[in-house]
């Protein structure tokens, strides 16, 4: 589990959630979910998502990390608003 306790405290830097806190797991699978599905989706197989799979990597490189940072944020706040 190294890899998840590297990706679990990047997270919680990002966050400021402590590695107890199950807000911390939520994000850990919804920043990960997407970088898992690319790799079970087959390429040669007509899907919604294959057109994803010919635009320039950078293009959805740089769509995702801002998709995950504008998550994470929020949910940041969300959890401020709320006082936990």
């Amino acid at each position: 589990m190294p890899r998840f306790k590297l990706m679990s405290d990047i997270l919680s830097e990002v966050t400021g959630f402590s590695a107890q806190d199950p807000v911390l797991l939520r994000c850990v699978l919804s920043v990960i979910a997407p970088m898992l599905m690319m790799l079970v989706v087959d390429r040669d197989t007509p899907t919604p998502f294959r057109a994803l799979m010919t635009r320039p990597a950078d293009e959805l490189k740089s769509h995702l990390k801002h998709f995950a940072l504008t998550g994470l944020l929020a949910t940041k706040e969300q959890a401020s608003r709320r006082g936990t």
